[in-house]
């Protein structure tokens, strides 16, 4: 009897798999004949997946779970009203993300409202609270804002960021919960190295994805080479952006491969740890190179006061070291002529846009000119001798919040970013050491960022990464939650 039920649930699953599958594979082949936009093309064929996937599986929770982290990096939306600008979102858009995490914030009341337990529904306030004060700041600088549509964009994405936040970290619940986001994550930044790499191999690919309009950078459109590599910017849209991205997940892919846990997420992570660093370095960003190495730096000692070391991981890091020094070897000209050649005044810019930025500053001290309203001041703050000052905002990270929410306003980034540094420490310090690496490895992206902020803005203005940002607070999060509930074995995993 309990095996002809097997085979009559086996039987239905496989029946709604099978199709949707046939479904997402017909619209594939509709489009290559009517020429549909391929925007459409990929949120029907990945929304139909999703839900062949989701009536296969018994896991529907953590499978949205996965996707929604899978699917934020790609970009896959449709705006309908957009507004460039040069220092914060571009308008307002609906995508997959949006309908994975609504679904998934279903599931999450759904599940708050049948259970008997208490709090089943937490709002973590360490990192919730200066969140919300950023948003009061944001909304409070609208007040000086001169085009409140730009102000609102942002708005938007930061309200975004935090429900992200807290839906993610509520459905956080075990270990396989946190092996499964990060499975995703690393799934993600392969895709990115697969688009900056097929770019690279086969520069027409940047046409197709400019048709298809997936954000592959614009300088690639101008053929912006380097040696034997094109700039590409993934579907973040930007190269600076990509560079980022990597910058942020490189540093836990390496942490993983140092930890004896799940085989399947330890091969996932070698694997985006050797796509994500050849993608890095195609993106020619000096900044986010100089970010990674300082993330490694601050790692290192890390890995000896929480003794994640062991004789396995340092004969991983060793071979680990000699792969790497191989890499930079056959792109050692590439690298050298990016850090020497001319820059075409790049750097430069990075000060008389500082200028800039600080004039605005002492001009609205308090409350700034309006969050994503630094556009709009720039007519009348640009620098004549930079013809640059007059179409892009200022390259560094702080000042641009400094000056479109002030001073003040400015008081609630610090104090996210203190707190969002002193939950990793406190994550850091978990009994079990797959916890305790993931830990370093995020606080290793962490400290690259705060680094990278110098230099430029795209923590602030690329909703993907933001979104990112917020990832990794709600696995921190949820690190300190789990290891407060549970009792481990104290064997090392590293051992």
């Amino acid at each position: 009897m309990q095996k002809t039920r097997q085979h009559q649930f086996m039987k239905i699953h496989a029946t709604a798999f099978v199709v949707p599958a046939v479904l997402a594979t017909a619209i594939i082949a509709a489009a290559a004949l009517l020429y549909l936009p391929f925007k459409l093309v990929i949120s029907l064929f990945v929304g139909l997946m999703g839900i062949a996937l989701f009536m296969m599986t018994r896991h529907r929770r953590r499978l949205l779970l996965g996707l929604l982290v899978f699917v934020f990096p790609l970009n896959v939306d449709i705006y309908f009203i957009q507004q460039p600008s040069p220092g914060g979102a571009d308008g307002l858009a609906v995508g997959l993300v949006d309908i994975f995490l609504f679904l998934l914030a279903m599931i999450t009341l759904l599940r708050g409202i049948n259970s008997n337990r208490a709090r089943t529904l937490q709002f973590f306030p360490a990192l919730l609270l200066p969140s919300i004060a950023i948003l009061f700041f944001y909304l409070l600088s609208m007040l000086n804002a001169q085009d409140l549509l730009w102000s609102l964009f942002d708005t938007i994405n930061l309200v975004k960021a935090i429900l992200f936040y807290l839906i993610i970290a509520n459905n956080i619940q075990t270990e396989k919960d946190v092996q499964v986001m990060l499975f995703a994550l690393f799934f993600g930044m392969i895709v990115q190295a697969g688009i900056a790499t097929a770019i690279n191999i086969h520069p027409p690919v940047t046409e197709i994805f400019l048709r298809a309009k997936i954000g592959v950078a614009a300088e690639a459109k101008a053929g912006a080479a380097m040696g034997a590599f094109v700039r590409s910017g993934g579907s973040l849209g930007n190269a600076n952006h990509l560079g980022r991205y990597f910058g942020l997940l490189l540093p836990l892919a390496y942490m993983i491969i140092l930890v004896r846990q799940n085989r399947t997420l330890n091969l996932m992570a070698i694997l985006a740890a050797l796509c994500g660093t050849f993608a890095m370095i195609s993106t020619l960003s000096r900044s986010a190179w100089l970010g990674l190495v300082f993330s490694l730096m601050i790692m290192s000692p890390l890995l000896f006061r929480y003794r994640v070391m062991s004789f396995r991981t340092l004969a991983v890091l060793g071979l680990s070291t000699m792969l790497g020094a191989f890499l930079l070897s056959l792109f050692a000209n590439v690298i050298w002529m990016r850090l020497t050649h001319d820059d075409h005044g790049s750097l430069m810019s990075r000060f008389t846009t500082a200028q800039v930025a600080w004039a605005i500053i002492q001009d609205h001290p308090f409350f700034g000119c309006g969050i994503n309203n630094y556009g709009a001041m720039l007519a009348d703050y640009w620098i004549g001798e930079d013809t640059f000052t007059n179409k892009a905002a200022v390259h560094n990270n702080y000042l641009l919040y400094m000056a479109e929410i002030g001073l003040v306003g400015f008081t609630a980034v610090f104090w996210w970013l203190a707190a969002f540094g002193s939950r990793i420490f406190k994550a850091i310090k978990s009994v079990n050491p797959f916890f305790v690496a993931i830990a370093i490895g995020i606080f290793g992206g962490y400290a690259g960022m705060l680094l990278e902020s110098l230099s430029d803005k795209s923590y602030k203005e690329n909703f993907s990464l933001l979104l990112l940002i917020w990832a990794f607070m709600a696995l921190i999060e949820t690190i300190i939650r789990l290891n407060g509930e549970q009792k481990y074995d104290h064997r090392a995993i590293t051992a």
